[in-house]
């Protein structure tokens, strides 16, 4: 399991088939709010720093652990990040810029210039999560709901809990399950996951190859 971990600013991983933990990725300086940590095809690893302490980056950790500065051009608290199913894009929100990016990977892993995927006015977006038909969902951690767009960035569905009692400051979303057809909300305002059925699958997640 990797885990982003705020508290001393790096990747943490655990191996629970033996209890251990080590720290995943080759930096001298502390990562600055290490945020949402995604995996492409090949293994590397792309997380976002919402730079809390005034360094906002997405970060790239390789799969021999060389760990590097991807870009800078989202610098309005990257958060939620999806790579897209054909590997060419990281999606990624940027929550003060009121939107979600699109950064292309290049064939040779560095980042093209940023694109709007999904416009998002007053709001303040979180998580992101892509399903088996293409289309991203997107919470709004404010306010409170769920958004799903389509592949080409149109906002086609809007779950609106502006009375937060369901959805309260929803954050991190996935698909579980042996199908991918549970969706799962993290929600910070009532301390809960939120288990649901979207009516539609998730699209299967890029993972590393442990032990390659």
């Amino acid at each position: 399991m990797y885990a982003c971990d705020d508290g001393r600013g790096c990747i943490s991983r655990y191996d629970p088939a033996t209890g251990a933990f080590d720290v995943y990725g080759k930096r001298d300086d502390p990562l600055d709010t290490p945020n949402v940590a995604v995996f492409d095809e090949k293994g590397n690893l792309y997380v976002t720093c919402s730079g809390d302490g005034g360094r906002p980056e997405i970060v790239r950790i390789d799969p021999d652990g060389a760990t590097s500065t991807w870009t800078t051009a989202v610098p309005g608290y990257p958060n939620g990040a999806v790579v897209t199913p054909d590997g060419t894009s990281l999606l990624v929100v940027e929550a003060h810029a009121d939107r979600v990016a699109r950064v292309p990977i290049r064939d040779d892993g560095s980042a093209g210039a940023p694109e709007t995927f999904v416009e998002l006015p007053d709001t303040d977006a979180d998580g992101l999560a892509l399903d088996a038909e293409g289309y991203l969902w997107i919470t709004l951690y404010r306010p409170d709901g769920l958004v799903r767009a389509d592949p080409n960035g149109k906002v086609v569905q809007h779950l609106d809990d502006h009375l937060a009692s369901t959805l309260d400051a929803p954050t991190n979303i996935a698909f579980s399950g042996e199908d991918l057809s549970v969706a799962v909300v993290a929600n910070v305002g009532g301390r809960s996951v939120l288990k649901a059925d979207f009516g539609v699958a998730g699209h299967p997640l890029f993972y590393p190859k442990v032990g390659a």
